[in-house]
């Protein structure tokens, strides 16, 4: 292998873009002190020449070495739902869609559930993103800014075909999104759909309705962290798949829309007591297992 020098041009440019890197940061840090004390203002602007001049890799070093001093000087944020089951059994999913006022809001939460949004995902659904001859909905995930196909259960398709049949005119007043807002729409020639924030509202109230609204935390702020909210119904269709699944991660990330295991994981639940705990006994109890246990005891 034959190993190639840079040319003394190269090597030139290099060290003269450094030297006048190099000369950038020292007038910055030395233009951002006033008499009146530190100007951070004049320092952004100052600094941004300076990163826009730095690589890729550069950048993410010096991302990571800011978070450090934040955690070193601030603490890391506490993660108060840590440890905390935020996703919902049979019963209490049963409990819920009892408790909502309306069949719209059944369908919207069912679909939400059973297709794992988000609820911005689920708000946003328009007429247009559904394929009636494929049974599928194509989904604009947030963030990742794409689109991405989700096959509807029959007979969740079958009620949203009932319901769009039921509402044409409101639905096409709204601009084509399927969950538009109920105020005044007969009247008017435009209406506007159901936003995320109004649909957190009928979630809480309907939770509230159900029993199920018991706090584990509070904020920062002192306001109460409920275990059961809309992003709880995505966790929960995970989890579900997750069960069918027999916990096959890959088959799950295609159906969740993760992009790496790490952020999956965090939302499938394993139920301990009820999927872990019988398996013990099981495993080591059968006979070929315990009799190479009883030869480690006979050893000791």
């Amino acid at each position: 292998m034959v190993k190639v020098n840079p040319s003394p041009k190269t090597t030139s440019k290099v060290r003269h873009r450094g030297v006048r890197l190099l000369r950038l940061a020292k007038h910055s840090l030395t233009s951002v002190t006033t008499s009146k004390g530190f100007d951070f203002e004049g320092l952004t602007r100052t600094l941004e020449p300076i990163l826009w001049e730095l690589s890729f890799n550069r950048l993410k070093k010096l991302s990571k070495l800011i978070n450090r001093i934040i955690i070193e000087k601030y603490g890391k944020k506490p993660n108060l739902s840590s440890g905390v089951d935020r996703t919902l059994n049979e019963e209490e999913i049963r409990k819920l869609f009892a408790a909502f006022t309306s069949e719209k809001y059944r369908l919207l939460f069912g679909l939400q559930l059973a297709l794992a949004l988000r609820i911005s995902e689920i708000a946003a659904l328009n007429i247009q993103d559904i394929d009636f001859n494929r049974r599928t909905a194509t989904i604009y995930e947030e963030k990742t800014k794409k689109r991405y196909e989700k096959l509807i259960p029959l007979e969740l398709f079958n009620r949203l075909i009932a319901w769009i049949d039921l509402n044409k005119l409101q639905i096409r007043k709204s601009g084509g999104y399927v969950w538009f807002s109920e105020g005044n729409c007969q009247k008017k020639r435009q209406c506007s759909h159901n936003t995320k924030d109004y649909l957190r509202k009928v979630f809480k109230e309907a939770v509230k309705r159900a029993g199920l609204d018991s706090i584990y935390a509070k904020s920062k702020d002192g306001n109460p962290l409920y275990r059961i909210a809309t992003h709880s119904m995505r966790k929960t269709g995970i989890t579900m798949m997750s069960r069918a699944l027999n916990g096959d991660l890959f088959k799950l990330m295609a159906y969740s829309g993760h992009k790496d295991m790490k952020s999956l994981q965090s939302y499938v639940h394993v139920d301990k007591k009820n999927e872990v705990d019988p398996l013990i006994d099981r495993v080591f109890s059968s006979k070929a297992n315990l009799n190479e246990l009883k030869k480690y005891f006979e050893k000791g």
